[in-house]
């Protein structure tokens, strides 16, 4: 079961950058909350109807993304790009 952040994270976060290999490079970040409608697939795993439970179990045998609750981070949506 994936642990609840104990700190809200920033929406978002527009920062420069550098580093040696890239230089100067600019990279936004966006946090993606589970929205209850990801609860059908990702919810606790008592609440996931069985039909749903037996297709992810079929497509995808290793996944163990379940547990989640609305507001939690699944994941972030990353973009970097070259300053001048």
């Amino acid at each position: 079961m994936p642990k609840p952040r104990t700190a809200p994270l920033p929406p978002t976060c527009n920062t420069p950058k550098s580093s040696p290999r890239r230089g100067r490079y600019q990279r936004y970040v966006k946090a993606i909350p589970m929205q209850p409608m990801c609860l059908t697939c990702h919810g606790p795993a008592e609440q996931i109807p069985t039909e749903v439970r037996q297709a992810l179990q079929r497509s995808y045998p290793h996944d163990k993304a379940t547990g989640y609750q609305p507001g939690m981070i699944r994941g972030a949506v990353s973009i970097t790009r070259p300053l001048p």
